[in-house]
């Protein structure tokens, strides 16, 4: 092996030898990541999950057609936008991040109320909020994470073409 092909080894290579797309995100995916998307998708569950609960108690609560059309509309969305939300179809995280805050906005004023009418429906209440919350605090934190980059499977990094060493810009990351 020549002093250049242990320098840059990538120049030596044919396009079939390249890694592939999935073989560079394996390597460098980091713990910390898939750590918060499996909290992320855990907590999107729950919330899904507490909506799908709670609904016989909401419908005893509603006496017209309309009230139960409603209720079942508003159900159909949280459980379609969270399902979107852990397919990772885009702006359905930040959608379901939306509801999620409008929703604890919602219930978090109306708690001291409801908890001098009835203990279990604010328990109920409760429970609903901090899911709630901690789904969009995850969620939150999992925008904010910086994504790592994805490249095509049997592309060459510009500055890693085979008839030139790289660029110091490519060196230095710039």
């Amino acid at each position: 092996m020549s002093e250049k092909d242990a320098a840059f080894p990538i120049t030596g290579m044919v396009e079939s030898e390249l890694r592939s797309e999935g073989d560079w995100i394996e390597e460098h995916n980091n713990p910390a990541r898939i750590t918060l998307d499996r909290i992320t998708t855990l907590t999107i569950f729950g919330v899904c999950g507490w909506s799908l609960i709670e609904t016989p108690l909401e419908i005893g609560v509603s006496n017209s057609s309309t009230g139960i059309l409603a209720l079942a509309v508003s159900k159909f969305i949280v459980i379609l936008t969270g399902t979107s939300a852990i397919a990772r179809v885009r702006a359905a995280r930040a959608i379901f991040a939306f509801i999620c805050g409008a929703s604890v906005l919602a219930i978090a004023t109306a708690l001291p109320f409801v908890y001098a009418r009835s203990v279990e429906i604010s328990v109920i209440s409760t429970v609903e909020c901090v899911l709630k919350t901690v789904c969009l605090g995850a969620l939150c934190l999992s925008s904010l994470q910086k994504k790592p980059r994805k490249r095509h499977a049997g592309t060459v990094h510009p500055g890693m073409r085979q008839d030139r060493p790289p660029s110091d810009d490519v060196i230095r990351g710039a």
